[in-house]
């Protein structure tokens, strides 16, 4: 083989090694979404009216105390909380306000 061959055919090689160690999965970005609220957003609304709205794909450790009212907006998410339970929601539901109220502390976004 020619020696210029050899190092296009070895760089192709260990370029297809490298890329098959890189898993394939999308890019998980939640983040804190403004205005809010929005109908279109993941929202929790604390016992003071405070909204907390959220938006895109992804995990993210919160905590949000005294949370009362839940609301998937365009998702499917998964509220978690302190207390160990969870509460996952289709898209457009809203979840009446808990008694007593709960602290959040991780939200799924799928």
């Amino acid at each position: 083989m020619l020696p210029g061959l050899k190092r296009i055919v070895l760089a192709a090689a260990v370029g297809g090694v490298a890329t098959m160690a890189v898993p394939a999965t999308a890019a998980l970005a939640i983040n804190r979404a403004t205005p809010c609220p929005r109908s279109d957003f993941v929202q929790v609304t604390t016992s003071l009216n405070y909204h907390h709205c959220f938006a895109n794909a992804g995990v993210m450790s919160v905590t949000i105390n005294d949370a009362k009212v839940f609301r998937s907006g365009n998702n499917t998410v998964k509220f978690s909380f302190s207390d160990g339970n969870a509460l996952t929601l289709t898209p457009n539901v809203q979840w009446p306000p808990f008694s007593p109220t709960k602290t959040v502390t991780r939200i799924t976004i799928y």
